[in-house]
């Protein structure tokens, strides 16, 4: 997930949920720390929220970060 998150710019993101494979707590934490630490964390000010999920797409997902931002 870093290496994605060191290639991105926060400039035009709006909103940007994310999901994680677990139920607890201190995995969602743990996520939102490497976010918050990460390029993106500005994009966090805005509409942003971690959900624990029972699974994702694909097989061995772990974490899906949905981004939305606007296009100039």
């Amino acid at each position: 997930m870093k290496p994605m998150l060191e290639r991105t710019n926060p400039a035009g993101l709006h909103q940007t949920p994310g999901y994680v494979v677990s139920a607890d707590r201190a995995d969602l934490s743990e996520v939102w720390r490497i976010l918050r630490e990460s390029p993106i964390a500005g994009a966090l000010e805005s509409a942003s929220t971690l959900l624990g999920v029972s699974q994702l797409g694909y097989p061995g997902q772990l974490v899906e970060i949905d981004v939305t931002a606007a296009l100039t």
